[in-house]
């Protein structure tokens, strides 16, 4: 007999839902039912799988739809300890992992956050100490190019090497003392959230 949970389901997703064993891939386009594939598959686990929700992590995009998820799962297993699952964004789950494990990245525990203003503030101070005054680069594109190496996981050296551009060798010095700054002031911005995450892992 199926259970409740599952009877709503068409076949790809009743087996996205109870395909436990291992790791699993969804590929789905828009509205085809991604999220509702997710917050079934978590319910299932707790109710019928016996996993403890603290056992599980489900990550978003943004804070909206990790709500949503939350609500849906909470209608669906009611009386669960759903204050120890853990439905957030990545830069969220980041944040709490982050806070954690700050002395693996040489920070104290109560690090701050950079926001756009912070970063384009001390960009412009790196700049001054730094830049040949002959050059002319604006510190929202210096602040683009660090973000974009931080993406890919690259240093400084690292980012000068294999993001050739203008202005590279100097964003990539920006990017050194710019780095060098933020940890001394116990800081990290967006883009570290998840960067230094990875790299504690």
């Amino acid at each position: 007999m199926t259970h409740p949970l599952l009877a709503s389901l068409n076949p790809q997703q009743y087996e996205a839902v109870v395909t436990t064993d291992g790791p699993l891939l969804v590929v789905a386009g828009a509205g085809s039912g991604k999220t509702r594939v997710i917050t079934h598959r978590i319910a299932y686990l707790i109710e019928e799988k016996g996993v403890a929700p603290w056992q599980i992590c489900a990550a978003t995009f943004t804070n909206k739809a990790a709500e949503e998820m939350r609500s849906r799962i909470g209608r669906m297993v009611p009386g669960s300890d759903l204050a120890r699952l853990t439905v957030a964004t990545f830069h969220s789950i980041c944040v709490g992992i982050l806070r954690r494990e700050a002395n693996f990245a040489g920070l104290t525990p109560r690090f701050t956050i950079c926001d756009d203003t912070d970063q384009i503030a001390l960009i412009k101070d790196c700049l001054r100490n730094l830049a040949d005054r002959s050059i002319s680069v604006k510190p929202e594109e210096v602040r683009s190019w660090i973000g974009a190496a931080k993406i890919k996981m690259y240093s400084p050296e690292e980012a000068r090497r294999e993001m050739p551009s203008d202005h590279g060798p100097l964003c990539a010095q920006v990017y050194e003392q710019y780095q060098k700054r933020l940890l001394a002031n116990d800081a990290v911005d967006f883009d570290d959230l998840l960067m230094v995450v990875v790299d504690i892992f």
